[in-house]
């Protein structure tokens, strides 16, 4: 089965880690949750957001087969991940054409468009070498999405096969922070209010913004354990290198 090419989310997106809450007063940001921080829950590393963290794992690891297990995780056959077949599209007439008539779009309209034109005013010669241009472009556009579609489809893959049997705290807490302080950067950017402000007027409530931060938080730590896990079991240097190992043992189907 093929399956068409879109542009997905991967499993977690760190959109920063610059803190930009200088602005806000410590009891604004105590509302966020429940109780009063303790002395060492400093202004600068946000522990009253945190509300006590949850590392519990959500079931005992039931992988069949491991092939890796420590202290942390439990992992299944990580060489053979088998996806889907992706689909690399192909430009179409249509979608070259737009995006010829959007380059020349900033031309005077009276200017009749031809190869001597294109020839005068671009780098190329003509108008089919101009749109020959663009399917290229067009085409490794569409090739790095399908490559993207197919990393994003290996990682769901890989989730299936790991199960935590215990998180990192340390890690966790930083990941926690890193998500914050992400969250506060980015609603301060785009919307000019504080990130106490947001939530109030999206309706969130302490313990949802408490778990979701939770949450994308204990993704991170799984993909990071596994990813260590295999760089020992198969002697690769970094992590980058599982990644491109796990990339070569894709099959699609």
């Amino acid at each position: 089965m093929k399956k068409k090419i879109v542009l997905l989310m991967f499993s977690f997106v760190v959109l920063g880690m610059t803190a930009c809450g200088e602005n806000k007063t410590q009891t604004e940001k105590e509302t966020l949750v429940e109780g009063v921080p303790s002395p060492e829950e400093s202004e600068e590393n946000h522990g009253y957001y945190i509300g006590g963290l949850d590392l519990s794992v959500e079931e005992e690891p039931t992988i069949e087969n491991p092939v890796i297990e420590n202290e942390y995780v439990v992992i299944g056959d990580y060489t053979r991940l088998i996806i889907e077949k992706i689909k690399v599209e192909e430009p179409t007439q249509e979608e070259i054409q737009k995006e010829f008539d959007a380059y020349m779009g900033i031309y005077p309209k009276e200017e009749e468009i031809t190869d001597e034109f294109v020839a005068e005013n671009t780098e190329y010669p003509s108008i089919q070498a101009y749109k020959d241009a663009i399917r290229k472009q067009l085409q490794s556009a569409y090739e790095a999405q399908a490559e993207s579609v197919r990393e994003n489809e290996m990682w769901k893959k890989l989730q299936e096969i790991v199960a935590v049997k215990k998180y990192e705290e340390d890690v966790v807490k930083d990941y926690v922070l890193e998500y914050i302080n992400s969250m506060e950067e980015q609603i301060s950017q785009t919307y000019k209010m504080t990130l106490n402000a947001f939530l109030k007027q999206q309706k969130i409530s302490k313990k949802e913004f408490r778990v979701q931060a939770q949450t994308m938080a204990k993704s991170q730590d799984k993909q990071k354990l596994c990813l260590e896990a295999i760089q020992k079991q198969e002697g690769l240097e970094t992590t980058e290198d599982v990644i491109d190992f796990l990339k070569e043992h894709i099959v699609e189907e």
